[in-house]
């Protein structure tokens, strides 16, 4: 079954991501999208806590009536008002857009992460180069068997398995490869491993928004991203 990419159109891409007018101050630009991204986040919040309240207070009132030997035909109105408007919350919530704050929430969690170092050897374009070479020379079948899975399990577990793999070189390969699949017209290819460098490079700004290493949030990722119900890619 083809694998449906429209729910990546509904991510929310990190700010320093975006290309910015030279006039535009973009640090004032990025700083006040993620406010409004915050704000609209507490704002679903709070709409979630008082459907939820209210509709206990009607379910609690009307349990009151009924110990009581009473009918209310009201009450029972209003509990499958508010029942209804739970599930259409549900539906809104689910299709908000996806960003690295929704997507590395992650509750009762007994995980515990390394922080990243907090000095980073700055190497140069040449040493990076090199490392990239001797990586993808090293785990370019590895990699290449990362880009064909479809299945969500499946790509978790590989990855659990393969954790080296979780890095740029990995990622930077996989978008290279898509770009040579796309001049042999190999298209359906190109779009599977694109979803697949997708998957990386959000695995990898999770990484760097939470300062953390990616090895070890790769996990908050696909956890979150199974509860966004995602069916074609279980």
């Amino acid at each position: 079954m083809p694998i449906d990419y429209s729910k990546w159109n509904k991510i929310e891409i990190s700010d320093d991501e975006d290309d910015t007018h030279p006039n535009i101050h973009t640090p004032s630009l990025f700083k006040w999208r993620h406010e409004a991204r915050v704000q609209r986040m507490d704002e679903m919040a709070k709409e979630k806590e008082e459907i939820s309240e209210s509709k206990k207070e009607a379910e609690r009132a009307l349990a009151e009536a009924k110990k009581k030997g009473m009918t209310d035909e009201e009450l029972e109105k209003q509990v499958e008002e508010w029942k209804i408007k739970e599930r259409e919350f549900e539906k809104k919530e689910k299709s908000q857009p996806l960003n690295v704050d929704t997507i590395g929430t992650v509750a009762n969690s007994a995980s515990r992460i390394n922080k990243a170092k907090t000095e980073v050897e700055i190497k140069s374009e040449e040493d990076t180069m090199k490392d990239y070479s001797r990586f993808t020379t090293k785990w370019e079948t590895e990699i290449k068997k990362f880009g064909m899975f479809k299945k969500l399990e499946d790509s978790q577990r590989y990855l659990s398995e393969n954790t080296y793999l979780v890095n740029e070189h990995t990622a930077s390969f996989l978008c290279i490869y898509c770009i040579d699949l796309t001049v042999e017209e190999k298209m359906e290819l190109m779009h599977q491993v694109s979803h697949q460098a997708v998957i990386l490079q959000f695995i990898l700004e999770l990484a760097k928004t939470h300062k953390i290493d990616p090895r070890g949030c790769f996990r908050q990722f696909f956890d979150k991203y199974r509860k966004n119900d995602n069916p074609e890619y279980q």
